[in-house]
């Protein structure tokens, strides 16, 4: 359907270029070219959890398998704009505004979106979309692209992944966003229907483009589900996927074998407490002893940008041996990834 994610994302992304974020994004990928741990600039993409809870259930994300334990919360847009202050909220081309939930339980998501907004800086969600919504506060509020997770036409295939989810529901967000698109004379949100492929969908997979057309996606992705969440348990891996789990691809931890890691140089990741993670892949919290900007030119980031690039730590000292980036099994820091 229209181009891909890549395209359609890349184009929403430029309008928020200007000279000095130009300069930053120099920066960071000369330092991720050259594998350096110390890096005098800020990333500039960021994934902001301003939810944590979800309702859904759905078995290969570790929020609904109930795994992840962080009291339930949200981010105030009075957090959020603290959050941005300084440099880095200059230097941001795009906000994902989830990574472990549904951002659309938060009460203040379209404030929040606003403040990305009059700063400049793209806006994406991801929603199961399975809940209330606000669509012409949504249009209006200027979000640039919105990811609707829903990996099926009929309820039954549907709710096999999206365990305590409502299609229909899903459905008439997706057409009521639309409908207030083209009342307003806006072409934003883009709605890019995510469709994830396991073994009891594949069969619908080739009317889905067609389904998302009418309903009035602006394009179809298709994505493989991410094992990570229940690597080493072959039984559940071997429910969902099309190949048995001992065909997949198993890591273990060989600097030879891992590719630099962006998220170490391109990310910032923060959870809904105001705490930071290294990447969206784990539930883990980074020790921090002092602010966002002197966090990213930490002693903790310098070493683990070593482990990431794949080099040895000076003198074989870790500062931190909980952090997973030293056996980091996920598919972002292999040459090779988990396939269905």
């Amino acid at each position: 359907m229209l181009n891909s994610r890549r395209i359609r994302l890349g184009l929403r992304i430029l309008r928020a270029i200007n000279p000095r974020k130009i300069r930053n994004v120099v920066k960071v990928e000369f330092s991720l070219a050259t594998g350096k741990e110390f890096i005098s600039c800020t990333p500039y993409l960021a994934a902001i959890d301003i939810s944590n809870s979800c309702k859904l259930q759905c078995p290969m994300c570790e929020t609904g398998r109930g795994e992840v334990t962080r009291r339930k919360n949200e981010m105030t847009r009075d957090s959020f704009s603290k959050l941005l202050s300084g440099e880095l909220g200059k230097n941001l081309l795009c906000v994902f505004l989830y990574s472990w939930s549904e951002p659309f339980l938060s009460n203040d998501v379209y404030n929040i979106i606003r403040e990305c907004k009059r700063r400049g800086i793209c806006t994406v969600i991801s929603s199961n979309l399975s809940l209330r919504i606000d669509p012409d506060e949504l249009v209006r509020s200027e979000l640039d692209y919105l990811i609707i997770s829903a990996d099926g036409f009929d309820q039954r295939t549907y709710e096999m992944y999206r365990v305590n989810g409502s299609l229909d529901k899903v459905k008439k967000n997706v057409m009521s966003i639309r409908a207030s698109r083209k009342r307003m004379g806006l072409s934003t949100p883009i709605l890019d229907w995510q469709y994830l492929e396991h073994k009891f969908n594949k069969a619908t997979k080739r009317s889905s483009l067609r389904k998302a057309r009418m309903l009035g996606a602006d394009l179809l992705t298709y994505r493989h589900l991410n094992f990570e969440a229940v690597k080493g348990n072959h039984e559940e891996i071997d429910k969902w996927s099309s190949i048995p789990s001992d065909d997949l691809i198993s890591y273990s931890f060989n600097t030879k074998k891992r590719r630099t890691c962006s998220w170490l140089w391109r990310w910032i990741v923060v959870n809904c407490d105001l705490t930071y993670a290294p990447c969206c892949c784990y539930d883990y919290t980074i020790p921090k002893d002092s602010s966002a900007a002197k966090l990213w030119e930490s002693d903790w980031y310098r070493e683990m940008r070593l482990i990431g690039s794949g080099s040895e730590v000076p003198h074989g000292e870790k500062l931190d041996g909980s952090s997973p980036c030293y056996n980091c099994t996920s598919p972002s820091a292999w040459r090779k990834s988990f396939r269905l």
